[in-house]
């Protein structure tokens, strides 16, 4: 193997295409032209599938540069920013989840500055609610729990 990265990408791409091809085969496929709830995810996972075989087979034939190190702080930041929203969303609503993820996965950047990061808040906040709750109707909370 000449290239690690390519490598790790087509790795991920054929377990996230295996995950969603086990999780449509529980729904009927269907037909090109009457298609059931399976046939996207399906075809989704293929193309995936397509990507990652591709990518792992490039792995060996191109080199690459190595990977110096993971930056284990600023990865669980992020995890922590994903996992903090997702508990937050469904109980505080998307006004209190949104900010929370926007707020922690900033601050594990050396570059943080908090007039920026404000300011993101407020519009990506105020743009999600408007576009995700108001204008697609998601059965998201915008504040509290089930409480529009």
């Amino acid at each position: 193997m000449r290239n690690i990265r390519d490598f790790g990408a087509g790795i991920i791409y054929l377990v996230v295409a295996w995950i969603v091809l086990s999780m449509a085969s529980h729904y009927p496929r269907g037909s090109v032209l009457r298609m059931g709830p399976g046939y996207f995810p399906r075809i989704l996972a293929f193309a995936l599938g397509f990507v990652g075989l591709i990518s792992v087979g490039r792995a060996f034939l191109r080199y690459g540069t190595p990977i110096e190190w993971i930056e284990i702080k600023k990865l669980a930041g992020i995890l922590a920013a994903i996992t903090v929203s997702g508990i937050l969303l469904r109980g505080a609503g998307i006004l209190i989840a949104l900010p929370a993820l926007i707020l922690i996965s900033a601050g594990v950047s050396p570059e943080f500055r908090w007039r920026p990061t404000i300011l993101l808040i407020i519009i990506l906040t105020l743009l999600s609610a408007l576009i995700f709750v108001q204008g697609l109707g998601l059965p998201v909370p915008l504040l509290g729990f089930g409480g529009n």
